[in-house]
């Protein structure tokens, strides 16, 4: 999918992601989530089911677009299902006496804690990526270099025939 939109001429690029996402198998991100909700403003809390972290981000299970003025805000519950071609993201909203705001002074205080901001969740997010990156290098070099290791020659012989 992200191929053949950097592939698409520029003028065509918005067209290209447009219809990538109407496809069937496009299916909404956690951060794609984030975004929106916080560029509408919507005091949300995006948590990740377990301990289960965010796509860009392992670490990070949990999302926060809420400020301190806000006094409830909307719970969603993230959990992605399947393999790597057929991955599905299931989403659940919570609800507490038939509201699905719900308020801040009865929460968790780790939910609260959380406050994210789309650009610290990328920094954060790309420094990850390029330390567990340097790590995998490190690892497939030490593991060519046990690989390679020289085979002793034996030398000439002579066989037990002679």
């Amino acid at each position: 999918m992200a191929e053949s939109v950097i592939l698409a001429s520029d003028a065509k690029k918005n067209e290209q992601i447009d219809f990538q996402i109407k496809q069937e198998t496009y299916y909404p991100t956690e951060f794609d989530l984030f975004i929106l909700f916080q560029a509408y403003k919507i005091p949300t809390i995006i948590k990740m089911k377990g301990v289960r972290g965010t796509f860009l981000n392992r670490d990070i299970s949990i999302l926060n677009t809420s400020l301190e003025s806000n006094k409830e805000v909307y719970i969603i519950i993230a959990h992605v299902t399947g393999l790597k071609k057929k991955k599905q993201m299931l989403l659940g909203i919570g609800k507490l006496d038939d509201m699905y705001k719900i308020s801040k002074t009865i929460m968790n205080e780790e939910l609260l804690i959380k406050k994210q901001n789309v650009n610290t969740y990328l920094d954060e997010s790309i420094k990850l990526l390029a330390k567990s990156k340097a790590e995998k290098t490190k690892q497939d070099a030490e593991a060519q270099a046990r690989k390679r290791k020289k085979v002793k020659k034996l030398g000439k012989g002579i066989l037990p025939s002679e």
